[in-house]
């Protein structure tokens, strides 16, 4: 399987969550239950690393607070 980077695991989630929609905790939950990214040191991605990772794309992500992120 090839190696995803976050951003990429992060709209897989998205893709089939309810409005395409939901938490930063319900993304980075999925990312490790899935194993759709694992970090260079093979530690888990935190809620706080998928807001950062998806402000960082606003052509992909629209950040709702702190703790949502919906699909464009």
């Amino acid at each position: 399987m090839e190696k995803l980077t976050l951003h990429k695991a992060i709209e897989i989630v998205l893709a089939e969550s309810p409005n395409k929609t939901a938490s930063t905790e319900e993304i980075s939950n999925q990312i490790i239950k899935r194993k759709l990214y694992i970090q260079k040191d093979g530690g888990n991605v935190f809620p706080d690393q998928i807001f950062l990772r998806a402000k960082n794309y606003p052509e992909l992500f629209e950040l709702i607070g702190r703790t949502a992120v919906r699909l464009r």
